[in-house]
C-alpha cells in the first residue's frame, strides 16, 4: 500500500497596514483591525444615538483607542530596535495609563520618534477632549454629541499621526 502524500505547506503572508494586519493563507484572506480602529468606530456609532449617555461612552471609548494605539506604537517602536534590555525599561508600568497624555510615555516616544506630538495642530483639541474623558470617566459629567464628535475627530488624528511617525521611524 503507498504511503499517503503528504500535504504541501501553506505558505502565510502578513503584512502590516496602518488600518490593520492582513494574513493570507492559499486562498484565503483575514484582515485583522487594530484594536484602536475597532474602538474608535464603536465610539462613532455611539455618537450617532440621540441619548445622553451614549456621548458619554463614546468619549471614554474615543480616548481608550488612544491608549491602545500609543501601547501599540510603543511594542512596535521596542520591537524594532536591538537593544531588547532598554525595552524593559522603558515599557510603561502596569498601573500607567499608555497615552502620550503621559510625559513619561511621552518622552519615550519621542525619543524613539524623534517627534514631539505636543508641536502638532491636534495637540490642544486632543488634551481639551482628553480633559472630558476625565471628566466623564471620575466625575460623571454628561456628554453632548458635538463633543463626544470632537473626541472621536481628536482620537482619530492622534492615531493618524502616530501611526504615520511610527512607521516612518521603523522603516
Amino acid at each position: 500500500m503507498p504511503e499517503p502524500e503528504a500535504p504541501s505547506p501553506q505558505h502565510r503572508t502578513i503584512e502590516l497596514r496602518a488600518s490593520g494586519f492582513s494574513a493570507s493563507v492559499g486562498s484565503m484572506t483575514l484582515t485583522l483591525t487594530l484594536a484602536s480602529q475597532n474602538l474608535l468606530a464603536h465610539a462613532r456609532t455611539l455618537a450617532a444615538r440621540p441619548e445622553g449617555e451614549y456621548h458619554q461612552f463614546a468619549v471614554v471609548f474615543a480616548h481608550a483607542a488612544c491608549e491602545l494605539h500609543t501601547e501599540w506604537a510603543l511594542n512596535r517602536l521596542l520591537d524594532a530596535r536591538p537593544d531588547k534590555v532598554l525595552v524593559e525599561l522603558v515599557l510603561p508600568a502596569d498601573r500607567d495609563v499608555t497615552s502620550l497624555e503621559t510625559k513619561r510615555t511621552r518622552r519615550v516616544y519621542s525619543k524613539l520618534t524623534k517627534d514631539n506630538p505636543t508641536e502638532a495642530d491636534w495637540w490642544d483639541a486632543w488634551l481639551a477632549s482628553r480633559q472630558d474623558r476625565h471628566d466623564v470617566a471620575h466625575k460623571g459629567a454628561p456628554m453632548t454629541r458635538e463633543k463626544a464628535e470632537n473626541a472621536i475627530a481628536s482620537a482619530s488624528r492622534y492615531i493618524e499621526h502616530v501611526t504615520e511617525k511610527v512607521e516612518a521611524a521603523v522603516a
